[in-house]
């Protein structure tokens, strides 16, 4: 029943994205913070494809280095259509 997780500050990198993306309990978040994590633009791309984050209503990617790649990712994501904010700070974009 887990609707809030944050991770802030942990180093997961673009590996613990890829765990998160494995992780079968996570159908209920509805707000996940990523912020000084350095997942890059591969991180962005596990989440792409995280189909258990479909009821995201919040995503936090603040300084984790995604860059224009890493936008785009999340363009063409599917899986996040809930998603009502969006904060990427301080990400090289651009």
């Amino acid at each position: 029943n887990l609707t809030y997780l944050n991770l802030i500050g942990n180093n997961i990198g673009e590996n613990g994205v890829q765990y998160l993306k494995d992780c079968t309990n996570l159908n209920n978040l509805t707000s996940l913070n990523l912020s000084y994590n350095n997942i890059g633009e591969n991180g962005v791309k596990y989440l792409k494809d995280c189909t258990n984050l479909n009821n995201l209503t919040c995503l936090v990617l603040d300084n984790n280095n995604i860059g224009d790649n890493g936008v785009k990712y999340l363009k063409d994501c599917t899986n996040l259509n809930n998603l009502e904010w969006l904060y990427l700070n301080n990400n090289n974009i651009g």
